[in-house]
């Protein structure tokens, strides 16, 4: 074999093995692309989902937040609502004890209550405006009767004899302690 031979021969085996090398490459190149694309196609695929997941968080949030606020604002308004009726209420109420206490039978039921709950007690309390009873009550319970100042709306109370001891029928107390009741 020849030097030019040799040399053709090289020639060839040396193209051979290039265009080997470059088909490999080009193989190689190919598949690292694609795999690139396909990485970059998730990538933005995932950022996509992340997003939405953001935003759909960001909403639920603001959902959250506008539902609690109108919840609160409605509770708010509810009990202003049920303390204004209540007000109304026991003003008509009041109204209407004052009347009971004008009434014939109020002295009736001053009389029943002070005999009901006389036992540990030696005085018994009324509004200045309820002293007429006085005489029949000490007639009737042998308890000495003081008149108070204090405007009760009408009822009494029991004292005891070392005043350490009281036992409060008046109709003020009887009504803020239905009040009390009504608010809880």
């Amino acid at each position: 074999m020849t030097v030019e031979q040799k040399l053709s021969r090289f020639a060839e085996y040396t193209q051979q093995k290039v265009e080997e090398e470059c088909r490999k490459t080009s193989q190689e190149v190919q598949e690292a692309l694609k795999m690139a694309i396909n990485e970059a196609g998730q990538a933005a695929r995932r950022q996509k989902q992340n997003r939405i997941q953001e935003e759909r968080q960001r909403l639920e949030r603001e959902s959250f937040q506008r539902i609690n606020a109108a919840s609160m604002a409605a509770k708010h308004a509810l009990s202003e609502l049920r303390e204004r009726l209540a007000d109304e209420l026991f003003a008509a109420l009041e109204a209407d004890l004052y009347d009971f206490a004008d009434s014939p039978d109020y002295e009736d039921f001053i009389m029943q209550g002070i005999l009901k709950a006389m036992d540990d007690f030696r005085f018994v309390q009324l509004m200045k405006r309820d002293m007429y009873l006085a005489p029949r009550i000490e007639e009737e319970t042998s308890l000495r009767v003081e008149g108070s100042n204090e405007d009760f709306i009408g009822g009494f109370r029991l004292v005891s004899e070392n005043r350490r001891m009281e036992d409060d029928h008046t109709i003020l107390t009887r009504i803020q302690d239905i009040r009390g009741d009504f608010s809880l």
